[in-house]
């Protein structure tokens, strides 16, 4: 983890360190290893730089990771959905759905229509949309986990994706 919160290479290179892409793919493996199930978090994006040389994407490529992309629900959000998944299908990376999650406790007209809107686009992809959640609750995995299994279609995440 860095601190500023900023894309991974740029985070990196103020904290005076380079990412190393093998490395990393080395830790996943070795966890994948001992476990049943990795959840691997990416940050700022598919499209992210990791380093001089990779891209988020490129990691999630080189593990044979599917994908479930989260999304803030706000307007204009829409175009940022259809172009992750259009680089999804591009790439031929497992793709498990969109999940949207509320920025703010007021809904307005235009950002719930959004999931319609992807869909229609893109297919069934919508498995849910998590609440406005208070900064207390995101710091709390185990409160985090409960709103997520309420809000989030699992059996829609877990089957087999929709495309390849």
């Amino acid at each position: 983890r860095f601190a500023p919160a900023l894309e991974p290479a740029v985070a990196a290179r103020l904290a005076g360190v380079t990412i190393d892409f093998d490395h990393l793919v080395a830790c996943y493996q070795q966890l994948a290893a001992q476990a049943r199930l990795v959840v691997v978090e990416g940050c700022s994006g598919l499209l992210a730089p990791l380093n001089e040389d990779h891209l988020m994407v490129d990691l999630v490529a080189r593990l044979g990771l599917s994908v479930l992309l989260v999304s803030p629900s706000v307007p204009n959000a829409v175009n940022a959905c259809l172009l992750n998944t259009e680089l999804m299908r591009g790439r031929g990376l497992e793709f498990s759905g969109l999940v949207r999650h509320r920025l703010t406790p007021e809904v307005n007209p235009e950002e719930a229509a959004n999931p319609f809107q992807i869909e229609r686009f893109a297919g069934e992809i919508v498995r849910g949309v998590m609440p406005f959640l208070e900064p207390a609750v995101l710091e709390e995995p185990e409160l985090l986990a409960r709103r997520f299994v309420v809000h989030v279609d699992l059996e829609a995440v877990l089957q087999p994706p929709r495309f390849t």
